[in-house]
């Protein structure tokens, strides 16, 4: 009889999420700002490979579920020892929530995501 090892793929994310304003207004018309999202890398090594990296969800509702943001920016591993830890968005004004996702490839190829950070809100204008 023989036996098949069977490999468990799990990604652990604790994303922390730090939101910092820009200076700069796009087109200086007060009609929104570019925001740095940054946040904790994830030591995952799927993560931080080819495969691997973070997107960042953004919504104008509270209580947001992934599927249903506003929008979403890819932040894929590139090269080096990490995947990138922060990416730049052109909102609007009003209030935004936002919310991070790490992923990367599991032992059969297919991608697996983190469960999403806890949402974290932004002002941007007045």
């Amino acid at each position: 009889m023989k036996t098949k090892k069977i490999l468990k793929f799990t990604l652990f994310c604790s994303v922390a999420v730090v939101l910092l304003i820009s200076a700069c207004s796009s087109g200086g018309s007060g009609n929104g700002s570019s925001v740095t999202v940054s946040w904790n890398a994830n030591k995952d090594m799927t993560v931080n490979s080819t495969g691997g990296g973070y997107i960042v969800y953004y919504s104008n509702q509270q209580g947001f579920d992934t599927s249903a943001a506003s929008g979403s920016v890819d932040v894929p591993y590139l090269s080096g020892a990490s995947a990138p830890t922060s990416t730049t968005l052109s909102l609007s004004n009003g209030k935004w929530y936002i919310r991070v996702v790490a992923y990367g490839n599991s032992v059969s190829s297919s991608k697996t995501y983190s469960s999403a950070s806890s949402e974290y809100a932004i002002q941007v204008g007045n």
